[in-house]
């Protein structure tokens, strides 16, 4: 939810830090957002899922990751003009490791 509020925040034209202030008084970001901004919560969860699932005894620091810190609101209209829009998505596999990446997905019609 964090992730994506500020991402689309920046669509909209605004400011990181205003968009990360407006999420934690909205309740839903953390004091300290940075979990969140860099992929480590995402990444705890997907270590959490792989070891359950897979047995795979990996930990979050193994899980490559990427920030939305460096994202800007020109890229994301940019996106948005060419009908996509950009996501953080979480994979995770028996053989292939884990990832917390930034992705452009098709907007749906």
């Amino acid at each position: 939810t964090t992730t994506n509020f500020i991402l689309r925040a920046l669509e909209d034209g605004g400011d990181f830090d205003d968009a990360v202030r407006r999420a934690q008084a909205l309740g839903f970001a953390e004091a300290d957002p940075s979990l969140d901004v860099e992929g480590w919560d995402a990444a705890a969860k997907v270590a959490a899922l792989m070891n359950v699932f897979f047995d795979a005894g990996v930990r979050p620091v193994d899980i490559d990751r990427e920030s939305i810190r460096e994202v800007s609101g020109e890229t994301l209209r940019a996106l948005r003009s060419a009908g996509k829009t950009l996501k953080v998505l979480c994979t995770g596999s028996r053989t292939g490791g884990g990832a917390v990446r930034l992705v452009e997905l098709e907007l749906d019609d």
